[in-house]
């Protein structure tokens, strides 16, 4: 199926990324791979955050939080805005499914390396 949409709105604006992490009942935390649609002084569109743990997607757009279990749906979605597609969706998402696989997990360290491997990679793929 193609594509739906651009990689690129324009120069001004734009998908930014960045991880952060979310803290876990069990005393670690996890990495959520975040874009934001806007421009680099501050102007935001909306959010998408791809939490791997719960293993979705969820756009943000002034406080309406829609929650997506695709990319295809979730890009349709932001199409009707007219954001572009964000950079390395295809790849996170892929890392989404992968970590889920591997849970559950027989103890909290090897949940823990899980995470920070998935950490690693997520805040190479953010700098690129």
């Amino acid at each position: 199926m193609q594509r739906p949409l651009e990689k690129r709105v324009s120069e001004e604006l734009n998908w930014l990324m960045s991880v952060l992490e979310m803290p876990h009942d069990s005393g670690t935390s996890y990495p959520v791979f975040q874009w934001t649609f806007g421009a680099k002084d501050g102007i935001k569109g909306g959010t998408l955050r791809a939490w791997p743990f719960q293993g979705i997607l969820v756009l943000d757009v002034r406080g309406d939080e829609e929650k997506f279990d695709t990319t295809l749906s979730v890009l349709k979605r932001i199409d009707e805005y007219g954001w572009g597609e964000p950079s390395h969706i295809d790849e996170v998402w892929q890392d989404i499914q992968e970590t889920k696989s591997k849970f559950p997990t027989r103890n909290i360290e090897e949940a823990q390396q899980i995470f920070e491997e998935l950490r690693q990679k997520w805040q190479t793929l953010a700098t690129s």
